[in-house]
């Protein structure tokens, strides 16, 4: 480049220092940021950090937009793309562990084990109870059966449901006699 009147005059006042430019295109250096999705694709953006609006791309050049959809992250967070751009960020909820309250879990337990203690005890009893009534029975009939044995020891004895009573049966025609003669013996008296 050279040195202008100016330029010259500036240098001579001691306002300016003479140098020379060289003429070079400045080009804007980009930073180029990326994600790794939970399936290994890498999705990339300008910039260093990813927020609403930011357009991603699935190039290292920043020429190709991502299409639209969800995208789970290795980290569990989901991204969702919309129109090349990031519509929405939504970081994993953790699962909060449930806090156990081991005294109440250990009364409820033992509350049942009572439960099942009380009905095992009344099982028992009427168990009990019940053998005791079958070994009654079978005394009863161990003498029972020894009566039955006894009695049919003895000689039998005529049954008087056996018996038949001995009535002859008249026929019509002897009714009707011997009615016959009782009027007779009424008459002759």
């Amino acid at each position: 480049m050279e040195k202008t009147i100016l330029d010259k005059i500036r240098v001579i006042l001691g306002m300016d220092t003479y140098q020379e430019f060289e003429e070079t295109e400045e080009t804007p250096t980009v930073e180029v940021g990326s994600i790794t999705l939970e399936n290994g694709d890498i999705i990339y953006f300008d910039g260093t950090e990813l927020t609403v609006d930011t357009p991603v791309f699935s190039d290292e050049a920043l020429t190709i937009p991502v299409e639209d959809g969800e995208y789970v992250l290795t980290t569990g967070d989901t991204l969702i793309v919309q129109e090349g751009k990031v519509l929405e960020f939504k970081e994993l909820v953790e699962e909060q562990e449930e806090t156990v309250d081991y005294e109440t879990k250990y009364n409820e337990i033992k509350q049942v084990l009572d439960e099942l203690n009380e009905k095992i005890s009344s099982f028992e009893k009427e168990n009990t109870e019940l053998k005791d009534e079958l070994d009654k029975f079978r005394s009863n009939e161990t003498q029972l059966k020894a009566e039955i044995e006894k009695l049919e020891a003895q000689p039998s004895v005529p049954s008087l449901t056996e018996k038949k009573l001995e009535t002859p049966e008249l026929t019509m025609v002897e009714k009707r006699l011997n009615a016959l003669d009782a009027i007779r013996k009424l008459k002759n008296k």
